[in-house]
């Protein structure tokens, strides 16, 4: 009981700093100094900095950013872990709605992404456009990062849905990021199969957005585990169209060309019945 009741206290102490950060505004100096401290990874001054005025540990700058997302960015551990032992919050968010796992990601920060993970933070906070940091990873094709959040991977939900419900795997497919693709799904088990709100695949993004390295991971996917090229090419979209017309709607000809080497029918016709044969004239040949 006395345990819980020191932690329950720890909460409210931490709760009380916050507020008392939130009606104390920072001098532009003081701001300066903390922040820089934090990024430098000086932990000596930082520790003394909090000494004088623990507040300061949720002080923000213009862009919403707190002293651990200065730290989380400059990869600075030491300043991470103290700021851990003060009763820190480590998934505060940003302006933008990035967390410090967010801004770690973003600069390729290794051993902050790890100390945050093993610290329990958040995998699945999203921000301004909709991205957690699986999505954001993917984006940024940040291969070896993806590589440390995969050791995390039981608490990384690969599926999350960010804008209009994708998921890496179709960020991965719409900026072309095979490789990024490739861990996905060896790493973090990623489906093809899975579509996003508007009831687009993967391979459908991979194909209107003439990534014909992405889309041949997937196909290469799709034999490996029991499904041929010719249904992968096949797998209707929500308004019925198949990968080939995305293809063909994206104008590239690799990617058409991919389709139709993998199996798919000219003769395939989109939902509202225009034969995809008119669509490879005017959209391919005539450009």
């Amino acid at each position: 009981m006395a345990f819980h009741g020191s932690i329950k206290s720890a909460k409210q102490w931490t709760k009380v700093l916050k507020l008392q950060a939130f009606c104390r505004r920072p001098s532009p100096e003081e701001l300066q100094q903390v922040l820089e401290a934090a990024e430098s990874g000086n932990l000596e001054i930082f520790k003394r900095l909090y000494v004088a005025e623990p507040t300061r540990l949720f002080i923000k700058d213009s862009r919403g950013r707190t002293v651990v997302h200065q730290a989380a960015f400059r990869n600075r551990t030491n300043i991470l872990q103290f700021i851990h032992e003060k009763r820190g919050d480590l998934d505060n968010q940003d302006n933008a709605g990035n967390t410090p796992l967010h801004v770690a990601v973003e600069n390729e920060s290794l051993d902050a992404i790890n100390f945050l993970l093993e610290h329990g933070v958040q995998t699945d906070i999203l921000n301004e456009k909709h991205q957690a940091v699986i999505h954001l990873a993917t984006e940024l094709n940040k291969v070896n990062v993806l590589n440390v959040l995969s050791k995390y991977k039981e608490k990384i939900d690969v599926e999350q849905g960010g804008e209009h419900g994708r998921t890496a795997l179709h960020i991965a497919a719409i900026y072309d990021h095979a490789e990024c693709a490739i861990t996905l799904i060896n790493e973090f088990g990623a489906s093809p199969k899975k579509a996003c709100n508007n009831g687009y695949y993967p391979i459908h993004e991979a194909a209107k957005n003439a990534s014909s390295e992405t889309m041949e991971v997937f196909l290469k996917w799709g034999e490996k585990n029991g499904c041929k090229r010719s249904e992968m090419i096949s797998f209707p979209d929500a308004e019925g169209n198949v990968p080939l017309h995305s293809a063909v709607h994206g104008g590239d000809i690799k990617a058409v060309q991919l389709c139709l080497t993998s199996g798919a029918k000219i003769s395939t016709q989109q939902h509202d019945c225009q034969l995809l044969f008119t669509l490879l004239v005017r959209k391919v040949l005539w450009t």
